[in-house]
């Protein structure tokens, strides 16, 4: 059975015009846990969350590359390589043409200029932040299962212990094990005719 929730204004209708007071668009913005398949939100945005505040260049190192003639298997040893640094700057180049670069990471600290694009981060509030980092003393790389109160769970891992804005990523979703674990029952009873029946 679907479960909904309302915040705030929103429109009569889905994905219709929703209109700002003075006339101008509000921005709609389909938010959903796993892409069109589950549980979604519909947001209504005053400014477009796609606006880009600035594009800057990120200085590098020049990873150079050297024709593959003739075309050769290949076999990458990723696991080899340099462990560290930051999901931009630690990049590893590992193959590259003129419309295309491929590289490689496995990076041990954050940076402001990368945003998890696949949606599986979340942040908690400030109440459940402070519950988490000051009372149950979770540090980054623990380990944290969250659920969303209607029978599913969370396998996530802390980010960032920041006791107002606790950081995760969620490894993976599953159904709670003990809901889908007790019994469904049915209970039927016949009416017997005339006085009979007692309660």
């Amino acid at each position: 059975m679907p479960y909904y929730r309302q915040l705030g204004e929103v429109p009569p209708k889905r994905h219709t015009q929703f209109r700002k007071p003075d006339g101008g668009l509000y921005t709609e913005e389909l938010m959903g846990e796993e892409g069109f398949s589950f549980d979604s939100a519909l947001l209504y945005h005053v400014n477009p969350p796609t606006a880009l505040a600035s594009i800057e260049p990120v200085e590098s190192e020049d990873q150079a590359t050297h024709p593959n003639h003739p075309l050769r298997p290949r076999h990458f040893k990723t696991h080899a390589l340099k462990e560290g640094g930051d999901p931009v700057t630690g990049r590893h180049l590992m193959m590259a043409n003129d419309d295309v670069t491929i590289s490689y990471v496995a990076c041990d600290i954050d940076s402001p200029l990368y945003r998890n694009a696949t949606g599986d981060e979340v942040v908690l509030p400030p109440d459940e932040s402070r519950h988490l980092v000051r009372v149950m003393r979770a540090r980054a790389g623990d380990a944290v299962q969250l659920t969303d109160g209607r029978g599913r769970r969370l396998a996530a891992v802390l980010l960032d212990a920041d006791a107002a804005a606790a950081r995760l990523r969620v490894e993976r979703s599953e159904p709670d094990r003990a809901e889908l674990a007790a019994p469904r029952l049915c209970l039927a009873c016949g009416v017997v005719k005339g006085r009979h029946f007692e309660w």
